[in-house]
């Protein structure tokens, strides 16, 4: 039986609004989101369904998602986490975490000035 690796770390991101980092596994990932998007890890982690939060919240599971799910850009990297894993960091189970995806995805298929506002933001912090 093929033993589960812990998630590695990494040393490149392809999310849009986020910088480079270096050598960051999903929590540090999930923390540094937060800091730039002006939210606690607590609020995001949360049972709260309060709009704002629950926005930002699927939007990080998105990003994870996009990085280190088993689809991501790093799955070549034999770095991934399943959507359990990506569930338990946010106090959720793994059909919430495909649910967020789906929904910032399809948002991002109608709205292309999603992740321009997402930038935008970024610079003017």
């Amino acid at each position: 039986m093929k033993k589960h690796k812990s998630p590695a770390k990494v040393n490149y991101f392809a999310s849009p609004g986020l910088p480079s980092l270096m050598l960051v596994t999903h929590e540090q990932f999930l923390r540094k989101y937060c800091e730039i998007r002006d939210i606690t890890l607590a609020e995001i982690k949360s049972p709260t369904r309060k709009q704002d939060v629950c926005i930002e919240r699927q939007i990080a599971m998105y990003f994870i998602n996009k990085n280190f799910g088993l689809n991501g850009i790093l799955r070549k990297r034999g770095v991934h986490i399943t959507m359990e894993q990506m569930g338990a960091c946010f106090n959720r189970d793994h059909a919430t975490v495909i649910s967020s995806c789906n929904r910032i995805s399809d948002y991002l298929d109608t709205n292309k000035n999603f992740v321009i506002e997402l930038r935008s933001e970024e610079h003017t912090s």
